[in-house]
């Protein structure tokens, strides 16, 4: 099941997303846990920045098109391939884990932190926004809107 690096660690500015996440991963290792018996593993997929038109797609609301933009770059710039991604799933298939972060170099830091330190990665959940260009108070990359 694809879930997200949100499913794992949460962002401020993206509950809704953030919650259907945690309940795909909540779902796959439910669910894999209960159709092991039957030899049927379910694996959460949780990518992290892939560069996809998921920005361009996405309704952001209460936004202007310069904070579009600002999150389009982050994306651009920092995401991954969905090849890339790919390549983890065709992983998985061969070596099945509960849940794949892909790729491991985004999305295992932060999962760890999450389970060690939920209250210091509340810190970092709320200057999320702000990096990827989701918060409509700064633009490109986290600066200080000049206006």
């Amino acid at each position: 099941n694809t879930a997200s690096q949100a499913g794992l660690v949460p962002v401020a500015r993206m509950a809704p997303y953030v919650a259907s996440k945690f309940g795909v991963v909540g779902l796959s290792l439910a669910l894999n846990a209960e159709l092991a018996p039957q030899g049927v593993r379910v694996v959460a997929l949780c990518p992290g920045v892939v560069d996809t038109g998921i920005i361009a797609s996405t309704t952001l609301s209460g936004v202007d098109e310069s904070v579009r933009e600002s999150a389009q770059t982050f994306y651009s710039d920092r995401g991954v391939s969905a090849e890339r991604v790919a390549e983890d799933v065709v992983r998985a298939v061969s070596r099945p884990r509960l849940i794949v972060h892909s790729p491991s170099s985004q999305v295992l830091a932060p999962a760890l932190l999450q389970r060690l330190s939920p209250s210091l990665m509340q810190h970092f959940s709320r200057l999320a926004p702000r990096v990827i260009g989701l918060d409509p108070s700064t633009s490109r990359h986290g600066s200080k809107d000049p206006a």
